[in-house]
């Protein structure tokens, strides 16, 4: 493939997609945004608080119609009947919500930075040179506007719990030579994970904020005091009080540490290992916030209350919880409470979508001849990735068939009874569902522990491809990479309103979080790459969620006002290489 174009080379276009020779800046606006449906009716909003507390949920790789899928037929459990419940039925839904930048490190980075395109935040792509949490300019991040006094009457407390930005372990703080311990600025309470391993063991989070040094604790490598030759760990920093004193000073709360202290700990003579389920551990943490601690008399939740909780289900390779977390996260269905990963997932029906109709190939009732060159390969590669069904996850997110875990003298290693990452199509897909519904009862879970005057958001950061066109994963500029799930509910939210216009999620949601803090459009910049200040991409939705009207928010979109008319899809191929960069302390 020839090298992407330079970033600075954008294209927009209406209802259509345009490709130039091989570059990969793939543009759409899409055929939803033709005639905007109106909004329903509803009576005046109830009145609202000065400042309210602001959740937002947000899943890895979600498709926007998982939000109200059933598992099989109507008379069967929703795989989201929580947040059907609480978003849907109960508050405002946009069913055409999409990404401009369908990849998530670029969608993350125009949240981050208040609203922004690609083009403007300089995030492209997940790695360096065109993206990566390397390219983020964080000083004036979302959470560092959430606490500038200068634009809101009162400073919100920030915690961000799950996913930061792809890259994030290339960051070094100032003073470390050692990745992954940076806390950008901003954030009373940061803990994410440090790796990418495994999400039921193995994996590191970083945990620290802006009450101590922008230098974090990792865990569980701090635990260790010291380790003997063969690396097994032979001090224990929690008993010793080291650590619990370095999480203080960071400014995280007693009951959190609590919880780490609970789920971090030295096994026998082994190295550390960690058991826990990690969509489970983040949900014990953001628990421990929003109930307050309730037996530390000493700490209350901080209010106004901004927290980001941002999960990594679906996301591949979409690891399901032990059947000890799986029943103490609620009390679950039939169909997801058997012993093994394969009972757990038995009751939802193979999917039947475009990529699987009748016909040889399999998706010969999706035309793809009117479809760019680079999408004409796909028929040969679709019919590889289903025929490799021993060890399929290298295929559908590895190096395909033709590699090394999939390769013919292999798949006799490779059984799903001997490796779990080893499933076919039907069972990725399950699983991912599957993943959704642990989700599901976590929102449930910290919607019923937040404060009454509080703001919910759910959604994703962009879609994944199911095999449409012979496509996989996302950044595409297709239906199902770019259409995320996303709604609204809480104090002062209309409830059981569906709103069919388009938004640009990762544009519209921060700059509603801002309006909810106080902040207006003209107040929401940044300097462009020239150093010239840009106002946001962004339009606050706060108009149309707590009554009927757009408001007269005008966007840099060629439509002008709200309703959007347009949106510029902006996606480019990662470049290759590995960067570390040291943040400096900010002046």
């Amino acid at each position: 493939m020839n090298p992407p174009p330079s970033a600075t080379r954008t294209f927009l276009i209406a209802c259509s997609i345009v490709l130039v020779g091989t570059a990969s800046w793939r543009l759409l606006a899409p055929k939803t945004a033709q005639v905007p449906a109106p909004v329903s009716a509803q009576s005046g909003p109830p009145p609202t608080p000065e400042s309210r507390n602001i959740i937002v949920f947000e899943t890895d790789d979600q498709r926007w119609n998982t939000i109200n899928l059933d598992l099989d037929d109507p008379n069967e459990e929703w795989v989201m009947p929580n947040v059907y419940n609480i978003f849907i039925e109960n508050g405002v839904y946009f069913p055409n919500a999409l990404v401009t930048n369908p990849t998530c490190c670029p969608c993350r980075a125009s949240q981050h930075a208040g609203g922004f395109y690609s083009h403007n935040t300089g995030v492209l792509t997940n790695t360096w040179p065109n993206g990566g949490a390397v390219r983020f300019e964080d000083e004036n991040a979302l959470a560092v506007r959430m606490k500038d006094t200068n634009y809101i009457d009162e400073a919100y407390y920030t915690v961000l719990i799950g996913k930061y930005m792809n890259g994030y372990e290339d960051l070094i703080a100032p003073g470390q030579d050692e990745k992954a311990r940076y806390i950008p600025p901003g954030w009373d309470v940061f803990i994410v994970p440090s790796d990418s391993k495994d999400w039921d063991r193995g994996y590191k989070i970083t945990i620290g904020g802006n009450a101590g040094p922008a230098v974090g604790v990792i865990l569980p490598d701090d635990i260790c005091d010291d380790v003997d030759n063969q690396g097994v760990c032979t001090g224990d920093n929690w008993d010793n009080g080291v650590l619990e004193g370095k999480l203080e000073a960071l400014g995280v709360p007693t009951c959190v540490i609590e919880v780490l202290k609970d789920k971090f700990l030295r096994v026998g003579n082994e190295n550390i290992r960690v058991y826990t389920y990690l969509p489970e551990l983040e949900q014990l943490l953001a628990e421990a916030f929003l109930e307050g601690c309730a037996e530390d008399p000493n700490w209350e939740v901080p209010t106004p209350l901004f927290m980001m909780l941002t999960m990594a289900p679906p996301h591949g390779p979409t690891q399901l919880s032990a059947e000890e977390s799986i029943r103490t996260l609620c009390n679950l269905s039939e169909h997801f409470c058997d012993n093994t990963q394969d009972d757990y997932t038995a009751g939802i029906n193979d999917y039947e979508g475009r990529g699987f109709g009748e016909g040889v190939p399999p998706y010969s009732n999706d035309n793809i001849s009117d479809k760019p060159s680079w999408m004409q390969g796909n028929p040969d590669a679709f019919e590889r990735y289903e025929n490799c069904d021993n060890c399929l996850l290298g295929c559908y997110r590895g190096p395909g068939c033709g590699g090394p875990q999939c390769s013919d003298n292999q798949n006799d290693n490779c059984s799903r009874d001997e490796d779990k990452h080893c499933r076919n199509f039907q069972q990725v897909f399950k699983d991912e569902l599957a993943s959704l519904h642990i989700v599901d009862c976590i929102v449930k879970s910290l919607y019923d522990a937040a404060p009454d005057e509080t703001v919910f958001f759910f959604t994703s950061d962009h879609g994944t491809m199911w095999g449409e066109h012979g496509a996989f994963q996302k950044g595409i500029p297709y239906e199902e990479a770019i259409r995320v799930p996303f709604a609204v509910a809480g104090e002062g939210i209309r409830t059981g309103v569906e709103v069919s216009a388009m938004i640009a999620m990762d544009l519209d949601m921060p700059a509603t979080i801002l309006e909810i803090a106080g902040y207006t459009r003209d107040e929401i910049s940044r300097p462009d790459s020239a150093g010239a200040l840009i106002k946001s991409d962004g339009c606050n939705l706060l108009d149309i969620l707590e009554g009927t009207s757009w408001g007269d928010c005008y966007t840099s979109a060629p439509s002008g006002l709200l309703p959007r008319s347009q949106i510029l899809i902006q996606s480019m191929q990662p470049g290759p290489e590995r960067h570390t960069h040291v943040r400096q302390p900010a002046a």
